[in-house]
C-alpha cells in the first residue's frame, strides 16, 4: 500500500514540476 502511495506521490510531484515549467518555457520559446 505504501509503495503504491509513493508511486502516486512521485507522479504528482513530477506533474507539479512539469506543468508550471511547460507553461513558462513555451511562451519563452515562442517569443524568441
Amino acid at each position: 500500500m505504501s509503495r503504491h502511495l509513493r508511486k502516486f506521490e512521485a507522479r504528482c510531484e513530477s506533474s507539479f514540476i512539469y506543468y508550471p515549467a511547460k507553461r513558462t518555457l513555451l511562451p519563452l520559446l515562442e517569443s524568441s
